[in-house]
């Protein structure tokens, strides 16, 4: 890598500026995103059984062999490889310092990559897992033949996989951007050799993964259960309407992303009927523009993925980070050939320049709507622990315990809302998902999926344990165990044995059975059925 190039260190120098800019506030915020604490306290082996082995071994390599809290380190260092491997992109293919940075930078400051950073451990791989679906499309020897540059880039995506396998989506999206570039120039069968390549580089790269999962890796039940593919047009239909009502969740009624989906679909436009100005695709035949709207419909399906394919996706905002690839691909075609000299130019600057600056107003007030949602829920862990420790204090141990623990504890409906993370939450649609963590499959029985980890951390009595454990094995069929019957059937009754109330919540003892109820179904005209 020429460390000595201008062009080089500029790009990736200002794109890291504009990188801390945006992850600032969130990595000075230092807090524990969902899994973190699972990572801090336990063995985190569930890189490795989720099926990401280098991921597991690259955040074992950044402490003395076993991963610990480093924080804000791997943050940083992610986004660092991040910043130099667009530099090198940048660099390969001579692009203008201002439209490179401009463009590239969407790959990290948008709404969907935040998530992704809120984690102290993860992030890391996460951001080495886009480097890797970057490198394939660094110029290398061109007179190489073609089965070698096939085995190099399957070679990154195969690494990719190992890592996180949502930034496959930047790959196939930057593979289609760069056709739509092929057929500016009419080079309309070099496109379609170069899709062709793509997608026999990415088929075999999948079949590799798949051979080392099959012979190597033992993936738990989650892993197994998100990489089932779809076995019928009906399953496929289901995904679309499904992610098409994520999508609306996301972007309608918010300003911010309303004005992200115009600018693409205003972008895409200019580069198809509005290139006069650039001088260039004045030529295209009719065979060129089809391919370029076929291309641009596959560009915009990238910010659903590869989870069209899944029987069980996962449509948590983490999962959508193509969408940064879809707002580079927009931005660059905005931008191409632009020089910065006539004032038309100087506007179209400005406009992508002030997206992006509100992408790093946005950041911040993610991180301000998260911290005082962790806040909030700190506040309530302690409350549930001195509900459980009043309401078990002077009641007899049930029999037999279970595996030496006595209470099982979970929730009913979903974790209130912080009031500044309200704020956020209705102003800026796209941060929902990651700001109130709501669960997307019913195994789930507590809100949010990771306050047990919350509670051990401030002091849960050993006696307690987690419900959702103990009903686990039920998976979706859980309501309707005698357990959670029971539990239904006592709330909607008010009968237990033992209640406490708050502003947010409210904590009934029905049997073994320690319930918060965010619903706040009974009040204090509750029916008690043993005395405590």
């Amino acid at each position: 890598m020429d460390f000595e190039n201008q062009k080089f260190i500029k790009i990736t120098s200002i794109l890291f500026v504009i990188f801390m800019a945006f992850s600032f506030p969130l990595i000075s915020a230092n807090i524990y995103y969902q899994d973190d604490l699972i990572h801090t306290f336990y063995n985190p082996g569930s890189w490795l059984s989720d099926g990401r082995p280098l991921a597991y071994g690259l955040m074992h390599l950044l402490g003395p062999f076993r991963p610990l809290d480093s924080a804000p380190w791997p943050q940083i260092l992610g986004l660092a490889l991040v910043a130099l491997t667009l530099g090198r992109l940048g660099k390969s293919h001579d692009m203008a310092i201002l439209p490179c940075v401009l463009s590239s930078a969407f790959l990290i400051c948008q709404p969907f990559y935040l998530e992704n950073l809120s984690y102290r451990y993860d992030s890391f791989f996460m951001s080495v897992s886009i480097c890797l679906a970057l490198l394939p499309f660094i110029n290398k020897n061109r007179q190489e033949p073609g089965y070698k540059r096939i085995l190099k880039d399957a070679g990154c995506l195969f690494l990719l996989m190992n890592t996180y396998q949502a930034s496959l989506d930047i790959f196939i999206c930057f593979s289609l951007i760069e056709s739509v570039l092929i057929i500016r120039n009419d080079r309309i069968s070099e496109a379609i050799r170069n899709i062709y390549y793509r997608f026999i580089t990415l088929i075999a790269a999948y079949f590799a993964y798949k051979i080392e999962v099959l012979l190597f890796i033992h993936t738990n039940e989650y892993a197994q259960f998100h990489s089932l593919l779809v076995r019928s047009p009906a399953e496929l239909y289901g995904n679309v309407v499904m992610l098409l009502g994520q999508f609306k969740e996301y972007f309608w009624g918010g300003f911010y992303e309303s004005l992200l989906v115009v600018f693409v679909v205003v972008s895409f436009a200019m580069n198809m009927m509005g290139r006069k100005g650039t001088g260039a695709g004045r030529s295209l035949r009719f065979t060129g523009i089809a391919l370029t709207v076929v291309l641009y419909a596959g560009i915009l399906s990238c910010f659903f993925g590869l989870q069209l394919l899944l029987r069980h996706p996962v449509p948590a905002p983490r999962t959508f980070i193509g969408f940064g690839a879809i707002l580079g691909g927009a931005s660059f075609f905005f931008l191409a050939d632009r020089k910065f000299q006539s004032v038309r130019d100087r506007i179209c600057f400005v406009c992508v320049g002030f997206l992006l600056a509100q992408g790093i107003f946005q950041a911040a007030a993610y991180t301000n709507a998260i911290r005082a949602q962790t806040t909030l829920r700190e506040d309530m862990s302690l409350q549930i622990i001195n509900d459980i420790s009043d309401l078990t204090s002077h009641a007899a141990r049930p029999n037999p315990d279970i595996a030496g623990r006595y209470w099982l504890w979970g929730t009913i409906g979903h974790e209130p809302l912080a009031r500044l993370a309200k704020r956020s939450y209705r102003y800026y649609p796209s941060l929902r998902g990651s700001i109130m963590s709501q669960p997307f499959m019913d195994r789930y029985l507590v809100s949010p999926i990771f306050m047990y980890d919350i509670l051990e951390k401030n002091g849960l009595s050993d006696t307690v344990d987690f419900l959702s454990w103990r009903l686990w094995k039920y998976k979706d069929q859980y309501r309707s165990t005698p357990a959670w019957k029971l539990i239904e059937k006592s709330i909607h009754q008010c009968s237990f044995d033992g209640m406490k109330e708050h502003a947010a919540f409210n904590t009934y003892k029905i049997g073994r059975y320690i319930i918060t109820d965010y619903n706040k179904t009974c009040s204090r005209g509750a029916v008690v059925t043993m005395d405590m």
